[in-house]
């Protein structure tokens, strides 16, 4: 398994950075570090020189190799570590790489806040998320590995279907942190009956055994969902993306309108084929 994890080597990414090697070491895994370069060619030519873009350049690639050996200290001796940069714009390359070179997981830090309102997805990470067909974790600030705990969250809309790969990961997770694995599905038209074939079917779709399945009647998808989690301490969210669906509308859209999906813990985004 191969995990990507972008930085630009602020503390919110070095916590996802720390999530994605504690995840790597039980999961067998290598990662690779990630630092995209902005291209000075993209500025007012007096707004830089050649030589001060080389420069800067050559400081971005030395402070990789720096973090990269920090992080083997602290992590290699159960996991491969590796770093590269990039020139180029972040969001763009970090899914380019991650599609090209066959990678199983892309980690991202997000900005944390504290209370119900929980964090807001930051541009890089809602731009790859809408983007990829890679799963992606994103860690709020100061979450630790260990906090994931008591039981994970899966959001449904019913009618999704993961890929092979994203349910493979869905096993994969769930084999780390063996918590129960709730799946609470927003019932917005309050008049529809869920049948009770609905819980098998969607366990099979996802590759499971079975699940334990929750239908709340509610106009409000995100709060409902964020309530739901609450009442059950969940240590993860996870959603599956697709288009035109309710996790668009909640993440996505809003993401381009710079408007807030909150949520305080890890958040899993899988995809469908």
């Amino acid at each position: 398994m191969k995990i990507l994890v972008p930085t630009d080597f602020s503390a919110c990414a070095n916590n996802a950075a720390n999530f994605a090697c504690e995840l790597a070491g039980h999961l067998d895994a290598e990662v690779v570090f990630f630092h995209s370069i902005w291209p000075f060619n993209t500025l007012e030519p007096m707004a830089y020189t050649s030589t001060f873009a080389n420069e800067y350049y050559e400081a971005r690639e030395k402070r990789m190799k720096e973090y990269t050996a920090e992080m083997c200290n602290k992590y290699g001796n159960n996991t491969k570590i590796s770093g590269i940069c990039k020139i180029g714009f972040s969001v763009q390359d970090i899914t380019e790489t991650a599609e090209k070179e066959k990678f199983n997981l892309i980690v991202m830090g997000t900005q944390g806040a504290e209370g119900i309102s929980g964090f807001t997805f930051g541009s890089n990470t809602g731009g790859v998320i809408g983007k990829t067909k890679v799963a992606v974790l994103a860690v709020p600030k100061k979450y630790a590995f260990n906090k994931v705990q008591n039981a994970i969250v899966y959001a449904t809309g019913l009618t999704e279907k993961p890929s092979k790969s994203s349910k493979q990961t869905l096993k994969n997770i769930l084999d780390v942190f063996r918590l129960p694995l709730k799946t609470v599905y927003v019932n917005t038209k309050h008049s529809e009956i869920i049948n009770k074939s609905v819980p098998l079917n969607l366990a099979k779709s996802m590759g499971l055994d079975a699940i334990d399945f929750h239908s709340i009647d509610s106009s409000n998808i995100h709060k409902a969902i964020s309530i739901f989690t609450d009442s059950v301490d969940a240590g993860m969210l996870i959603m599956v993306g697709r288009r035109h669906n309710f996790l668009e509308k909640l993440f996505v859209e809003s993401v381009s309108k710079k408007a807030a999906y909150h949520v305080k813990i890890p958040l899993l985004v899988l995809h469908e084929e």
